[in-house]
């Protein structure tokens, strides 16, 4: 029993189609508030538990944590708590997205493969003490208990150990097993008791894979009468994956076609990481000693299996980011493995067979079209909300990328929830320009994260700022992917392509504010015919009274409100000269700052500019054929 003091805030909706959407999350657990503390002394034990199940359960679990840790280290320790406990909060990100992209993750969802080989570990241990059928039934369904308790019972081993727990009883009382039977029941019971469970993701991955191996393997491997072990073999992870594809690409962004290889390849020798990891945490875990002896081979194959993952995800074509599939895509493919299994049916109806296989080719070939395709002719801008920060996306009318910043925070990986995110959902997969305006955190860092996931053929920095030891990470980056880093000043001429090109504007070479970064930021002026855009970062009154007397500055279509519309931001020249219809200002909702300012506000209207803010409407999406131009914001209420 706790006592806590602070103050209740609902979870901030996504602001980006493709972004987490977190509140839902909750929803689905029946959350709907989130408490912020902000000291130590708000938060007051008031009495301990005295559950001995949950006090046994936890200690038991430390002494898990504890010993590997030791024994390992914490980086092969994490990996294997992962694979025996699910405990993925302690694993390295890259590592942990590494695994996603070879289509092995779910050995660290705690899933129907760890009950699988947990009720492995008992038949070798009843078959060994030659028990009874009656007291293997009562030790398996005792040990399946024990283990959903140590892990928390997620749903993948409460549907697993429902199906397991039944498939026993069926042997122990003589009757025929029906798993497909085990499985809709397992769905039921979970239903009942949480009717949100079908959307969740957990839910709907666990259920299809396990389908897939329980029904779709056996018909694919009985009607092609296939008696190849090592085909047999292949056939098991692309029986289970088949079914799981739409909701892969839909959930994560992701094809795999490594998956198989690294399925057969990993999964067997992982099968043997967690039995024997059973064995220890079973037998051993109350002699340190013996312990720290055993668990060393096995912290020998987990390194084995790193070396493998990290190898195949390399590969060309290891995996591929694809568009969200839209709801009727995912029909028809789902509608192609019905054709299938009609065809598996019946072999001799080729036409099923061939149909089938047409309409998987349009799934795959529609969520893998290049982003740039989309739109064509057009000039888009995006000013993605990445809360308090900074991040614009620019596509040119024939089809090129410019990310100009990439918000970043210290508490959060912003390029990777919120900048990535969006690329991902819309299948942007390269980008042919990188811009740091300056190195402030909520510019820089999510630029980092997004420069070092995805392809980017130039990156460009302020020359004013290219000494400065922030920039150190970014340029490790450029050479480590042979990516070449220019450095921006006013004159240069940035040619993207035949009729769209971006101008630095500000801060020329001799520029000497040099006490502050923020006035150092590159700004650039883009002209697509009659559209033209000025973006700012986050140069502020010092940095703009200097461009404007220096610069001869022309009426733009839109301006990137410097600095998120702060006071520091208000230079009436600048918003006279320019004369902006719109005016986009990047802020966090209910930010501490107090961006935008009342003023900078008062001052849109007073040039007849409208406002478009992403703290009130998150993402911004302006698509212009140089004439004409029309404003979308998906994520506005």
């Amino acid at each position: 029993y706790i006592e806590l003091s602070g103050k209740l805030t609902p979870p901030l909706a996504p602001g980006n189609p493709g972004e987490f959407d977190y509140p839902s999350y909750l929803a689905k657990e029946n959350i709907f508030y989130i408490l912020n503390l902000k000291e130590a002394t708000d938060i007051k034990l008031l009495k301990q538990n005295t559950n001995i199940v949950y006090n046994l359960t936890s200690a038991y679990r430390h002494k898990i944590v504890s010993l590997s840790e030791e024994a390992l280290g914490y980086d092969t320790a994490s990996i294997l708590l992962g694979m025996l406990l699910g405990k993925k909060e302690n694993m390295d990100e890259k590592q942990y997205r590494d695994f996603q992209k070879t289509g092995i993750v779910h050995v660290f969802a705690v899933s129907g493969l760890h009950v699988g080989f947990l009720l492995l570990f008992c038949h070798g241990i009843t078959s060994l003490l030659a028990l009874s059928s009656r007291n293997r039934f009562y030790f398996s369904l005792i040990i399946l208990l024990a283990y959903g308790t140590v892990v928390g019972w997620p749903i993948s081993v409460i549907r697993a150990s429902i199906m397991a727990g039944l498939s026993i009883f069926a042997l122990y009382v003589s009757r025929e097993r029906s798993l497909l039977d085990c499985l809709g029941l397992a769905g039921i019971i979970i239903i009942f008791l949480d009717p949100h469970a079908p959307f969740k993701v957990a839910f709907q991955l666990s259920f299809v894979a396990t389908w897939g191996l329980i029904y779709l393997y056996p018909l694919i491997k009985n009607s092609l009468a296939i008696e190849n072990k090592f085909l047999a073999y292949l056939l098991i992870p692309l029986a289970a994956q088949l079914p799981t594809i739409p909701f892969i690409a839909y959930h994560f962004n992701l094809l795999t076609p490594i998956s198989i290889l690294t399925n057969v390849l990993l999964t067997y020798i992982i099968g043997i990481v967690v039995i024997a990891g059973f064995i220890l945490i079973t037998f051993m875990i109350f002699l340190p000693a013996l312990f720290t002896f055993f668990i060393m081979p096995i912290g020998a194959l987990i390194n084995f299996v790193l070396l493998i993952n990290d190898s195949l995800v390399n590969l060309p074509w290891a995996y591929i980011y694809v568009a969200t599939p839209h709801i009727l895509l995912i029909g028809i493919y789902f509608l192609a493995l019905a054709l299938f299994i009609y065809y598996l049916k019946d072999i001799t109806r080729n036409s099923y067979l061939i149909a089938a296989l047409l309409l998987i080719t349009v799934f795959i070939l529609v969520i893998c079209l290049p982003a740039n395709l989309f739109n064509r002719g057009k000039l888009e801008v995006v000013a993605l909300d990445v809360g308090q920060g900074d991040s614009i996306l620019l596509k040119s009318p024939q089809g090129k990328f410019i990310l100009v910043d990439g918000g970043g925070s210290d508490f959060t990986d912003v390029g990777q929830r919120k900048v990535l995110a969006y690329l991902h959902h819309r299948g942007i997969r390269d980008l042919y320009l990188a811009v740091n305006t300056h190195p402030d955190t909520d510019h820089l860092l999510g630029l980092e994260t997004v420069v070092n996931d995805i392809s980017v053929k130039h990156i460009g920095i302020p020359a004013t700022l290219k000494d400065e030891d922030k920039y150190q990470e970014l340029k490790d980056i450029a050479s480590s992917k042979n990516i070449p880093l220019t450095t921006l000043h006013k004159g240069q001429i940035l040619k993207i392509e035949p009729g769209f090109n971006l101008e630095v504007i500000y801060p020329a070479l001799d520029n000497e504010l040099k006490t502050v970064d923020n006035d150092q930021s590159v700004v650039l002026l883009g002209k697509y015919k009659s559209f033209s855009i000025l973006l700012t970062g986050d140069i502020e009154k010092k940095g703009i009274e200097k461009m404007v007397s220096e610069y001869d500055l022309p009426m733009v279509t839109v301006l990137k409100i410097p600095h998120h519309g702060s006071k520091g931001s208000l230079v009436a020249k600048l918003y006279e000269e320019t004369k902006p219809k719109y005016g986009i200002i990047s802020a966090g909702k209910n930010n501490n700052f107090g961006h935008p300012h009342q003023d900078v506000l008062h001052q849109l209207d007073d040039i007849g500019a409208i406002s478009l803010r992403t703290d009130l409407g998150g993402l911004i999406q302006i698509i212009t054929d140089g004439e004409n131009l029309s404003i979308k914001r998906p994520m506005a209420n």
